[in-house]
């Protein structure tokens, strides 16, 4: 095969590929529900996922691998919340305690807190310590920083306000914040 066809014909293959790995891991993940052990779907979508990044970015480069990354892979995302969303509710447990309960104002006002707050202030040093990570140019660092920041920060609201674990959930991002300032050092 002549190696400037091979040339054109690359980066659509991988392309594709990308894509491919990319509108199955839905499919997987529904599967992951019918069966018993979990760990080896949710396992396979990590590496689908992992796969379809690195084929990407082998057709097109890193820079465009990132903004796949960051907005195509949130499409099998609202694929499986769709799916989750069509399925029988399941009835809910009591919480014993009162402090666990959702409907608890503390509850609340710890979220609101956490969700705003404090974190604003995770994101941007998890912001900070990621741009420093990449090897850019100085104004480009704030330029990446500043973009990332409403992003992770939209992340972590929506991941607090979604849990019910929030001591679990402000543990790992505290963690994450302290990695990133040392890693600022």
């Amino acid at each position: 095969m002549n190696p400037l066809h091979t040339a054109v014909y690359m980066p659509v293959l991988l392309t594709t590929i990308a894509f491919l790995f990319l509108a199955i891991t839905p499919i997987i993940g529904y599967l992951s529900q019918k069966s018993a052990p979990k760990w080896p779907y949710r396992l396979l979508v990590l590496v689908l996922l992992v796969g379809s990044f690195y084929a990407f970015k082998s057709a097109h480069g890193i820079e465009h691998a990132v903004f796949y990354c960051l907005f195509l892979i949130t499409v099998p995302a609202y694929v499986w919340i769709y799916i989750n969303s069509t399925r029988k509710p399941v009835k809910p447990i009591k919480r014993p305690s009162p402090y666990r309960s959702t409907a608890s104002i503390w509850y609340k006002l710890l979220m609101i807190l956490l969700a705003g707050p404090l974190a604003l202030a995770m994101a941007i040093v998890m912001a900070t310590g990621v741009t420093h990570l990449l090897p850019l140019l100085t104004l480009n660092r704030l330029v990446v920083m500043i973009m990332l920041m409403p992003l992770l920060w939209g992340l972590i609201a929506v991941w607090l306000t979604a849990t019910t674990h929030l001591s679990r959930t402000g543990l790992i991002l505290i963690s994450i914040s302290g990695l990133s300032v040392w890693g600022l050092q």
